[in-house]
């Protein structure tokens, strides 16, 4: 009899179909180490469960299940031979899962638009750069292009996305759904079996079914898609969502299809929905980035273990709190533990760049990461954090470090309003830590950074600096990080 094998996270009618097999038989597996990994947040837990259980429930027409592993040995025993057909996860964890199911027939996943045999040969060239991917993927797929030119006369329209914070903002705000009783029943299940996990879990914030999705979806496309764009780059205090789709965990999970999300929000161009900017800025997230970092991920075995500052310091413990006097991390952090969520600015120029300026080990943020994020999987995390976030791989898949001082703070967001640190102030007392912190890390590295044109203006500055405020910059810094 022949079966197919899903994954929980393959959650799509794609996966069924594709195939032009007579499949007898469709299992959907789960095993406690899918929720045991890592220490995931409740909110992760209960929405990866939901979300399986309402695919299933869904696809009771097919011959399908669910099937909970309590013994591997037979799991491995009974569907280790050629009756069984299975599509290749993204994560290295979820490969060695299935290593023992040597003879099955593996296809490549169906829902990403670039396959894993590609990648051989678009990311030749170091460093890899995601825009040359991006736009080989516009002409293929002809988004957002006419008659084999890129609407508006550019592809990227980055330049125009990254209005600065401006009191006054307000976004539409993103769908919310009712519980039903299967994620009731799972939130009962997660808060029983992961009392000891981050986060609390009372509500699913997140489309658990094709059907929410799709509605959250529509509801990003007309309402929120054309306010995306200008202040995609702002933080805002109490306002974790702003326009940001919210559509990371449905991708992910399988829920949607990445070709349908793109087509429908070139849709809302051509329809006057909202302008080329936000519609290109959203569209270069998924039809680029995201099948950029996937590529990456395949062609970097050893992600987890680069360090290329030779950073070696313990995550602060208000990574898992929020309790710390710097308000750009707590706002960020306390808004993490409760969503198991902060749009890609805050775990960029937050997260990322606060735990690389102080010297942070990468793999222990790598870790937190795929720990506290709802959309989290290793394949997005790890070289989100270890190529773009920390720079670990010395350039591989970024152009530089993505650093800053107290200034891009300021200017992007409204979290130094009320915080006991002046960013204005670069030394003493009541500097903004960031401004110590940036120029020591410029100091430290700046022979690793030399040869890098982007670090350039930077490096200049620095070198011409007097000499007693480059020594005042370390000194403070030092006293920073022995604080923590």
């Amino acid at each position: 009899m022949k079966t197919l094998l899903l994954f929980p996270f393959q959650l799509n009618q794609i996966y069924i179909k594709e195939l032009s097999i007579d499949i007898k038989n469709i299992i959907v597996f789960d095993h406690l180490s899918f929720y045991t990994r890592y220490k995931f947040h409740k909110k992760r837990i209960a929405l990866h469960r939901s979300a399986l259980l309402h695919f299933v429930e869904a696809h009771k027409h097919y011959p399908i299940t669910h099937l909970w592993i309590e013994d591997l040995d037979d799991f491995y025993q009974t569907y280790n031979n050629n009756n069984t057909y299975m599509y290749y996860p993204n994560d290295r964890a979820d490969m060695s899962f299935i290593e023992p199911l040597s003879n099955v027939h593996f296809y490549d996943d169906p829902l990403f638009l670039v396959n894993r045999q590609e990648w051989q040969s678009l990311l030749t060239k170091k460093p890899w750069k995601m825009d040359t991917i991006y736009r080989q993927l516009r002409m293929k797929y002809n988004i957002l292009m006419d008659s084999g030119r890129p609407i508006g006369g550019k592809y990227s329209y980055d330049g125009d996305n990254r209005k600065p914070y401006k009191k006054g903002l307000t976004f539409h705000p993103n769908m919310t759904f009712d519980l039903d009783s299967i994620s009731m029943d799972v939130i009962h299940w997660t808060n029983a079996l992961f009392k000891d996990h981050p986060g609390e879990v009372t509500t699913i914030d997140y489309p658990v079914s094709r059907t929410q999705a799709l509605e959250a979806l529509d509801h990003f496309i007309h309402y929120r898609l054309a306010t995306f764009g200008d202040h995609q780059d702002v933080m805002v205090k109490h306002d974790p969502f702003m326009s940001h789709s919210l559509l990371s965990t449905s991708l992910n999970l399988g829920l949607l299809t990445p070709i349908e999300v793109i087509q429908k929000a070139e849709k809302a161009y051509h329809d006057h929905l909202a302008n080329i900017e936000p519609v290109e800025g959203f569209i270069r997230q998924i039809l680029g980035w995201r099948e950029y970092i996937r590529g990456v991920y395949f062609m970097t075995p050893n992600y987890h273990d680069k360090n290329a500052f030779n950073h070696h310091l313990k995550l602060p413990d208000f990574y898992w709190t929020g309790n710390t006097e710097l308000n750009c991390l707590s706002h960020t952090i306390k808004e993490t533990i409760s969503n198991s969520y902060n749009h890609h600015i805050q775990r960029l120029m937050i997260l990322s760049n606060y735990a690389n300026l102080i010297g942070v080990e990468p793999k222990e943020l790598n870790d937190w990461f795929n720990t506290m994020y709802v959309d989290a999987f290793d394949w997005v995390v790890t070289p989100n954090v270890m190529g773009m976030g920390l720079y670990a791989d010395g350039g591989q898949m970024s152009t530089k470090p993505y650093i800053s001082g107290a200034s891009y703070i300021k200017k992007m967001s409204n979290y130094c309003d009320g915080c006991k640190y002046d960013p204005k102030i670069k030394t003493g007392e009541k500097a903004c830590p960031f401004n110590s912190l940036y120029w020591d890390f410029i100091d430290t590295h700046k022979d690793k950074l030399a040869n890098n044109p982007r670090m350039s203006m930077m490096l200049n500055i620095h070198h011409k600096m007097d000499k007693a405020l480059k020594t005042s910059y370390k000194e403070q810094a030092k006293k920073h990080i022995e604080s923590i």
